[in-house]
């Protein structure tokens, strides 16, 4: 259990680097609602970023929790008490098995990817069609 915990806290923290990129990309999405030529671009770009940071937070979360875990501080016992007596987690989610747990975190992983694959889209499409009005060849 203890390795399984670890290693899903080393990848977790990945997300870290995810959110770095995506806060960039939410600066000019914010910053081309107001000067760029395409304001509903940078809304787009704005609330995928937002969906980003929810991830990030959740995932950076989980990377903490799971690193704990790797490193024994605690149980999965203690651990569903601690997030219930915080309001975190539902009774029905308690005393699932760390690789149910792990395929979760794992799954907002994914989903913080998804978000900033779609910041990134949106900024590839906003530089396409600025360039296409300016005249420049795509």
């Amino acid at each position: 259990m203890r390795d399984l915990a670890a290693a899903t806290a080393m990848l977790l923290r990945q997300g870290r680097n995810l959110d770095r990129l995506s806060r960039g990309l939410t600066l000019v999405g914010a910053l081309s609602v107001f000067l760029g030529p395409i304001p509903w671009l940078g809304v787009g770009l704005v609330l995928a970023g937002v969906a980003q940071s929810w991830f990030a937070f959740r995932v950076g979360f989980d990377a903490a929790l799971f690193a704990a875990l790797g490193r024994g501080d605690g149980t999965l016992a203690s651990m569903d008490a601690a997030l219930m007596a915080l309001g975190l987690m539902p009774e029905s989610k308690t005393g699932r098995d760390i690789t149910l747990r792990a395929s979760g975190a794992k799954r907002l992983l994914v989903l913080q990817v998804v978000a900033l694959l779609a910041q990134i889209a949106l900024c590839v499409i906003a530089a396409g069609l600025t360039a296409m009005w300016n005249g420049a060849p795509v």
